[in-house]
C-alpha cells in the first residue's frame, strides 16, 4: 500500500535556471536561497555560466526555463557578439534571450549605466520579468523566481 502511495504522489517539476554572474559569491548566495525557498516545490537544477558566450552555447543545446542575469558582472570576452552593440550590451543579452527563448529573465544590476536612467525601466524594455538592485531584497527575489517557474509551468501545461 506504501509503494502505491509513493508512485501516486506528485514530484517536484524539474526546472532548470540558467544564472549568470562572474561573481562565485553571489552566484552560490542566490543558488542557496533559491534552493533552500523552492526546493519543496520544484526540483531545481541551477547552472552557473561566468561568460556571455558559454551562456549562449549551453542554452543552444540544454533546455532553460528561467534566466538570471548579473547585468553589470556579465563577460563578454568568450564571445564576438554584441560587439557592434550600440546600447548597453548587457540589456541586448536580455533581449536575445526573451526573444529566442521566450522564457522570462530576472536581471539584477549594483550599478547602472548613464545618468538620468530609470534602470527598472530599461531593464523591464529590454525584456526582463523582473529587476533588483544589488544587494538584493532576498524574500522579493524569491517570490519573482516562483513567479517565473509557476508561469513557465503554467504555460507548458497548458
Amino acid at each position: 500500500m506504501m509503494d502505491l502511495l509513493k508512485d501516486c504522489s506528485v514530484q517536484p517539476r524539474k526546472m532548470r535556471i540558467s544564472m549568470s554572474t562572474a561573481d562565485p559569491d553571489l552566484s552560490e548566495g542566490l543558488t542557496l536561497a533559491i534552493q533552500k525557498e523552492l526546493g519543496n516545490q520544484f526540483d531545481v537544477s541551477i547552472v552557473e555560466h561566468s561568460g556571455v558566450g558559454q551562456l549562449l552555447s549551453y542554452v543552444e543545446s540544454s533546455p532553460v526555463d528561467l534566466f538570471i542575469l548579473v547585468l553589470n558582472n556579465l563577460m563578454f570576452a568568450d564571445t564576438t557578439m554584441f560587439r557592434e552593440t550600440r546600447g548597453w550590451r548587457s540589456l541586448e543579452v536580455v533581449s536575445r534571450l526573451r526573444e529566442t527563448y521566450g522564457k522570462p529573465v530576472i536581471a539584477l544590476a549594483g550599478s547602472w549605466p548613464g545618468e538620468g536612467t530609470s534602470a527598472e525601466e530599461e531593464a523591464k524594455q529590454a525584456g526582463a520579468s523582473f529587476f533588483f538592485w544589488l544587494p538584493y531584497n532576498k524574500r522579493q527575489f524569491i517570490d519573482a523566481v516562483e513567479q517565473c517557474l509557476r508561469q513557465v509551468t503554467s504555460r507548458s501545461s497548458s
